[in-house]
This record gives structure tokens, sequence and C-alpha cells, in this order.
């Protein structure tokens, strides 16, 4: 494919993206123009940005590059999107080194700030978190005293994925459950604190 052919391509992909135009979309995807090579980066934003459907982003992570799928990842993670992260990890062609390079660990702190607890659980299976940053411990179980219902499967995968914080864990009991708003929710966390 030629530079003109590829960027009109990409032009009119764009297009359709922007304008919500799901048919013209849809023919494209099943074009032999549409691989990777004849995406930019920019294109993966847009999916998540405009929150176009799973389906459709799906047909895009099949075709991704490992580079397209960091920024697809990213995006999902900064917009808090539906589309389930641990897809685009499969994804990828080489998984580990794509989390490394493109520094995607330290997104990990912003899905359990927004405590998201499948993209959270699918982050720490595909090893996209820092096992010597103990602050997700932190900014989980402060997040969840205050809720009405605690989200212990969440607390419990943090728990789990990040050993050996036990200073952290005794601030938590000494200097920030005690502040919790809902006391059935402190006693829980704390319940969970203690098995840790």
């Amino acid at each position: 494919m030629t530079n003109l052919k590829k960027n009109k391509f990409t032009f009119e992909l764009h297009k359709c993206l922007c304008n919500n135009e799901k048919e013209a979309l849809k023919q494209m995807t099943q074009s032999a123009d549409f691989i990777a090579a004849n995406m930019t980066s920019h294109i993966y934003l847009e999916l998540v940005e405009r929150r176009w459907d799973n389906d459709t982003i799906s047909a895009f992570v099949k075709i991704g590059t490992d580079e397209q799928l960091s920024v697809l990842a990213s995006c999902i993670v900064m917009y808090s999107s539906i589309y389930p992260i641990d897809k685009v990890f499969t994804a990828m062609q080489n998984t580990k080194d794509t989390i490394e390079k493109y520094n995607l660990k330290g997104l990990f702190m912003t899905a359990c700030d927004r405590g998201d607890t499948d993209m959270v659980q699918a982050m720490i299976k595909h090893g996209c978190f820092d096992v010597q940053d103990g602050r997700p411990i932190m900014v989980i179980c402060r997040r969840e005293i205050d809720k009405a219902h605690v989200d212990e499967e969440l607390i419990r995968s943090v728990l789990k994925a990040l050993p050996g914080f036990t200073a952290t864990i005794e601030a938590l009991k000494e200097k920030f459950i005690p502040l919790g708003k809902n006391a059935a929710s402190r006693e829980l966390v704390l319940s969970l604190l203690s098995s840790y």
C-alpha cells in the first residue's frame, strides 16, 4: 500500500470514529487494508475517548501492535472505560516487555484509586504493578473505609499482590481507619488488614 493510500485509509477511519459512522466503520474493519500498519496510535485513543462499543474496540485489539495496545490500555485506565483491560494485555505479543517499555505499571495506582476490581485484578494478573510500591494498599483502604459497602475482593487482591508492607498496614490501623466515616466499613477493613 502506498503512503498516499495508507494516509487516505487512516483519514477515513479517523473520520468514521469521530463522526460515529458505525456502518462505514464496520465496513472498514472488514477491509483488507484494516491492519496495524495503517493505524496511528491516536486511533486507539479515539476508540476510548468517543466511547465506542466493545465489539468495535475488539476489532482494533485483534490487529494492534504492542505500542498501539499500550495506548489503548492507558486510555482504558485513564478514562475508566468498560472495555476489559485483560483482553488488551492478552492480545499483546510481549506483555511483560510492553508494560515495562511504556511504563504501564504507573497506571496501577489510578486503577486502584478508581476502585475498579476487574481492572485491578487484570493488572495484577499481567504483572502491571510495582511490587516495591505499597501506596495502592493505602489508597484502596482509605477509599473503602468511607463506603457503605466495602469491596473485600479488591482489598484482598491488592493485599495479596503486595506483601511485606507492614508499616503501611500499621499506619492505616493507627491513623486512618479510625477516621473512616462508616463504622461497619472500618471494622471490615480492619479485619482484612489484620489477616495481612
